[in-house]
């Protein structure tokens, strides 16, 4: 399959700490980049922010290390504060695309050159 110059990224994670049964989260997302991943995406879901901006540096500092881009899932302030190369906006319910939060606010935070269409 051939690779489209907008996502230049062949191998994609979506990781979560509940997702890693039997390593420590952040040695697993280490140990795929040195594997081969060219993209991580931090998804974790019923967290409170502190825990998950604590997650995102965390990974950031990893990510940072081997320059590879971080996808902040869902939290668009977050990613502004961390300085995320993008985040996802778009989620699907029953066929239908639902921005959270409103377009406006994202742009104010990060500005229009940090979105990710999906």
């Amino acid at each position: 399959m051939p690779i489209h110059p907008d996502f230049p990224y062949p191998l994609y994670l979506v990781i979560s700490e509940s997702d890693c049964k039997h390593l420590p989260w952040l040695q697993v997302a280490e140990a795929a980049i040195q594997g081969g991943v060219d993209i991580i995406q931090l998804r974790e879901k019923d967290i409170s922010r502190k825990e998950y901006l604590q997650k995102a540096i965390d990974l950031k500092n990893i990510t940072d290390r081997y320059a590879v881009p971080l996808i902040i899932n869902d939290a668009a302030d977050i990613a502004a504060e961390i300085g995320s190369w993008v985040y996802m906006l778009v989620y699907q319910i029953r066929n239908h695309l639902i921005l959270s939060p409103p377009m406006a606010i994202v742009l104010k935070l990060v500005g229009p050159w940090n979105l990710q269409n999906n």
